[in-house]
């Protein structure tokens, strides 16, 4: 079994494919030398299917269902770690348009494996859509030890609405700065 830059495991024998999956994480170009390598890795193919709904093109939500077929016949053949069958269900909620089960999975996710960049970052996407900028603030405390740059990133976020948080400037401009350590969630 391969692992990813984040050492989490992937189902397939193919150290190119899981090379080439990871570098997908951080651009969809490599989506293609993924699949070239490996067609049947689920986590590309998985992938593949939350990119198509992440350009919100309806006429793509067809292929997002396609890819969930195809990673679920790929697990069937090969089998799947946890983790991918959790964003197998995550995926496969998205495509019927359940919103807060497919964050559910994907904090159940973030919970065992806080190192998960892509689904950090599809959490706080989807966050923002359909829970607001606590949720955000939430779903981010609860990983920032472990993955502490991605989660800078996303905490900003709520802070451009300040009817999502009482006195954002002072937090902002005060705690945010100067907070040389992770205590746990920051608060207002």
């Amino acid at each position: 079994m391969a692992t990813d830059y984040q050492g989490l495991e992937l189902t397939t024998e193919s150290a190119e494919a899981a090379a080439a999956y990871s570098r997908t994480v951080d651009a969809g170009v490599y989506m293609k030398a993924a699949l070239a390598a490996d067609g049947e890795m689920a986590m590309t193919l998985i992938t593949r299917g939350y990119f198509f709904h992440l350009f919100a093109i309806p006429a793509l939500a067809r292929k997002a269902v396609e890819a969930a077929a195809a990673a679920e016949q790929a697990i069937a053949s090969r089998g799947a770690n946890q983790r991918e069958t959790w964003h197998l269900a995550a995926l496969q909620a998205w495509n019927r348009g359940a919103m807060q089960q497919t964050v559910d999975h994907w904090e159940q996710i973030l919970l065992r494996y806080p190192h998960d960049a892509l689904v950090v970052r599809l959490t706080n996407f989807m966050h923002f859509y359909t829970n607001g900028g606590a949720a955000i603030r939430q779903s981010s405390s609860r990983i920032i030890g472990p993955i502490l740059a991605i989660c800078w990133g996303c905490m900003p976020f709520p802070l451009k609405k300040p009817a999502t948080m009482k006195r954002p400037r002072r937090w902002a401009s005060g705690r945010w700065r100067s907070m040389t350590r992770i205590s746990g969630p920051p608060t207002p």
